[in-house]
């Protein structure tokens, strides 16, 4: 009979952890510090110990540069929109000259934001817009006035400023645009959704 004595989990362990230990080592190069780990397949994994100092300096500097930056363009658009108000109250005010290049689709409905002190960002093309409430769905916390109702799916066509085509935007109600598609896309997604209503009511085609 042999002799034989069986293997604790706990000791497979340990033997694992003790050869992954032989296998790694702690390596430096330029001021940053690395686990170097050689992997059963041959490969060699390196992974920092930390985040360099120069780093986190380069991280600082740039959240720095940008807060002033966003300081700065707010600064700047409130002036402008200064400016657009005393020549709408002098009657000098004059149409937007990013128009020009830019002018309004036949569809644009809205002349929100199409001013000169309007932000480049902010600059946009707003074609009508259509909500549907989902009514089996729970209801949530709706404003003006506050109340519980069922959420709204909205979406609506817009073209951003110089953009080449228009697209549609989708939104749950709490954000601008949670999807935006294009035409295409927009269209791909209307044709299979009628699709499977039509399947859900039977009226499939045949062919």
């Amino acid at each position: 009979m042999n002799d034989r004595k069986g293997v604790s989990a706990d000791a497979t362990t340990q033997v694992r952890a003790d050869a992954e230990t032989a296998r790694t080592t702690i390596e430096t190069h330029r001021d940053v510090t690395y686990t170097v780990t050689l992997l059963d397949d041959g490969l060699v994994s390196y992974k920092p110990t930390e985040i360099p100092p120069t780093v986190e300096a380069r991280a600082h500097d740039a959240g720095v540069a940008a807060v002033a930056e966003y300081k700065s363009r707010w600064v700047a658009e409130m002036k402008a929109h200064e400016n657009d108000r005393q020549a709408h109250a002098n009657g000098t005010a004059e149409p937007a000259a990013w128009l020009k290049d830019d002018p309004c689709d036949p569809w644009c409905v809205s002349d929100l934001d199409h001013d000169n002190s309007t932000d480049p960002d902010d600059r946009i093309h707003i074609g009508r817009s259509c909500t549907v409430e989902l009514v089996t769905m729970p209801p949530v916390v709706v404003a003006y006035p506050e109340r519980f109702a069922p959420p709204e799916i909205m979406f609506g066509l817009e073209r951003k400023y110089r953009e080449r085509e228009p697209r549609i935007y989708l939104s749950d109600g709490g954000a601008r645009a949670s999807f935006l598609m294009t035409l295409t896309e927009a269209e791909a997604v209307a044709t299979e959704m009628l699709t499977m209503v039509a399947e859900a009511r039977g009226q499939a085609s045949s062919t």
